[in-house]
């Protein structure tokens, strides 16, 4: 794959249109910031060329993997989705995140169940995997976008980069959603320990997740 001229994400054209592009995705709750929103639609709508697969850890209920799937869905190509996480979600989280958005009342903390409803717009290009990552096992399939944001330990961070980073193809993306986060200074640092292997220093692009 023939390396691309990133300086385009210097302009931030991912903001332009609003978040009425983003279509049937805005339905699906997120903690995703309005900026991030923006950019994982922008990343397979315009960015990526559905020359590897997408691959989403730390999903929650599926709403960066919904913005993801409606970009790709919009741009016309069908690289595989895979979108990780434990699929879990306490009474105060659902309080929070997911009644407000119009999400049933249930019981228990599986939350698998309502993500996959949630994403039934999608499903035909989505895998969903409810696995700890630091069990997880990558087959040898190339990644043209890795978004994570469970990079909540240096335990799980060190895992993700074991198992996805050498699938990651010549190009790849990697949005790091905790990487100015105050709690996971180790996201910065392993990719400033990793800014030889990168034709750009780290240019995090991220906020603060309200989930901490």
């Amino acid at each position: 794959m023939t390396l691309r001229d990133t300086s385009v994400f210097d302009e931030s054209p991912w903001l332009a249109g609003g978040p009425d592009r983003l279509g049937p995705a805005r339905a699906v709750p997120t903690m995703l910031a309005h900026e991030e929103e923006l950019l994982l639609y922008w990343l397979t709508a315009a960015w990526a060329q559905g020359s590897g697969a997408v691959v989403d850890l730390g999903c929650f209920a599926g709403g960066s993997t919904a913005r993801l799937a409606e970009g790709q869905r919009e741009a016309g190509h069908g690289a595989p989705i895979h979108a990780y996480d434990r699929f879990g979600a306490d009474e105060a989280t659902k309080r929070r995140f997911l009644y407000p958005a119009g999400v049933a009342r249930f019981e228990g903390e599986d939350l698998l169940p309502a993500a996959t409803a949630l994403l039934s717009p999608w499903l035909d290009r989505i895998s969903l995997h409810k696995e700890d990552l630091k069990d997880t096992v990558w087959p040898d399939e190339p990644i043209e976008i890795l978004v994570v944001d469970a990079s909540k330990s240096t335990a799980t961070l060190d895992a993700i980069a074991r198992t996805f980073y050498p699938a990651l193809q010549p190009g790849a993306i990697v949005v790091h959603c905790g990487a100015l986060h105050w709690r996971e200074p180790w996201v910065m640092a392993q990719m400033l320990l990793m800014r030889d292997w990168s034709p750009r220093s780290p240019m995090p692009i991220t906020r603060p997740s309200p989930f901490m």
